[in-house]
């Protein structure tokens, strides 16, 4: 996989989580999206427990919040994500 960076929403569980620990075991940078902010952060956790040279950077939010979205966009700009996998 050549991947630097993975935009992950829907990461605190199912799918997008187990999509998150593939990706981190492959060395991507992820940038984590949720709306569970326990549950976001416990992944985080996890994977910087098991892969310390994976950065993880999380945001608790509503994808379906327009504004989050923007604020999301904005903060994310100069660090454009590879992929993005809309769960």
């Amino acid at each position: 996989m050549n991947l630097k960076r993975a935009l992950v929403t829907g990461a605190s569980s199912g799918i997008g989580r187990a999509t998150a620990l593939a990706l981190a075991k492959e060395g991507v940078d992820l940038v984590l999206v949720a709306r569970r902010e326990d549950r976001i952060r416990q992944l985080e956790s996890q994977i910087q427990k098991e892969h310390p040279k994976v950065k993880v950077f999380t945001f608790c939010l509503d994808v379906r919040d327009r504004a989050a979205l923007e604020k999301l966009a904005n903060q994310q700009e100069s660090q454009k994500a590879d992929v993005l996998i809309n769960n």
